[in-house]
């Protein structure tokens, strides 16, 4: 459970540096890309340092591993996954999107129990979560404007990208959870240890997939000018966007390390059911205490139901 713990600290840790950007008035794609770009670099270097630079040729081994395809998958899910989230935000608010996130642990569960044979959830559970999140996420919505009783036709055609924008969210999210399941057993299969997140080869796949994120987020800058092609005195200094990158991929380096040693020991129903969950409380009890955010009656409810989902999974 040491592992389950620790990715949902390093998890939170990325929510907070998201929370700092924004009141910062850093560019959060641009910290991503930095952040991406880190990760890669960091479980480079890793590996490096377990097989030494004279036998770094043995690192390049991995690319004739099957499990090299699915690494720049993963990659290019997160990425994508991200550019929807970046629209998602702008559209539906930050409340919507969180919720699409959480959710999606639907997912890797029922995924991982057809596709992969793994264990039963349970449906009591996974409610108790359900409703956990319903509690905590949604009442932090802002209120809107009562819609009016004619719609224009653009207000459609907007209602319907905010609505794809979360599916979007939901979707990717979730893939993006199961692929981690995917490309372990593959690399299993491969003869790369997904136990020992120190095994130089799996070091090497994790930057293959945190490098094809990095390439794909240029991309996606370049393509939303979150990269401007000269001096713009109003953004915060590439300093401070790198620190805040580099920061990001240390903790999505502990984050994605500690989800792979999990997996190992924990189901996939009971650990990414505990893990969102986790997240959301763990978030909730930092937004109270560092940012001086207040809670709701419902929100109150929701904790307490949150807690009780934690505590039936482990000790069912």
């Amino acid at each position: 459970m040491i592992y389950l713990f620790i990715a949902i600290v390093c998890c939170t840790l990325f929510s907070v540096l998201m929370k700092f950007c924004q009141q910062r008035s850093v560019d959060v794609p641009q910290v991503i890309m930095f952040g991406y770009i880190a990760a890669a670099i960091i479980c480079f270097l890793l590996a490096l340092f377990e097989v030494g630079v004279a036998n770094t040729p043995q690192l390049f081994s991995v690319f004739s591993s099957r499990t090299i395809w699915l690494a720049f998958a993963q990659g290019a899910i997160y990425m994508i996954g991200f550019a929807i989230t970046d629209r998602a935000v702008w559209r539906c608010g930050v409340t919507l999107n969180n919720f699409a996130t959480r959710s999606s642990l639907i997912i890797p569960i029922l995924l991982c129990w057809v596709l992969l044979n793994e264990r039963k959830p349970s449906w009591i559970a996974l409610a108790l979560v359900f409703v956990a999140l319903l509690l905590i996420i949604l009442p932090n919505r802002q209120q809107q404007h009562a819609p009016s009783l004619k719609q224009s036709a653009s207000d459609k055609i907007r209602n319907r990208k905010s609505m794809l924008s979360l599916i979007g969210v939901f979707t990717f999210a979730g893939f993006g959870d199961f692929m981690i399941k995917v490309m372990q057993k593959s690399a299993a299969t491969d003869g790369v240890s997904a136990t020992n997140i120190f095994d130089p080869h799996y070091l090497v796949l994790l930057s293959i997939v945190f490098g094809s994120g990095a390439l794909a987020s240029f991309i996606y800058c370049l393509a939303t000018k979150h990269i401007p092609l000269k001096y713009d005195p109003f953004r915060a200094p590439i300093t401070i966007r790198m620190t805040y990158g580099f920061l990001l991929g240390v903790s999505n380096v502990g984050c994605t390390a500690s989800i792979v040693l999990a997996l190992t020991q924990v189901s996939t129903s009971i650990f990414y059911a505990i893990y969102n969950i986790g997240i959301v409380l763990v978030s909730t009890i930092i937004g109270i205490t560092i940012f001086k955010e207040h809670v709701n009656i419902l929100q109150a409810l929701g904790i307490v139901i949150g807690i009780a989902a934690i505590l039936f999974m482990v000790w069912l």
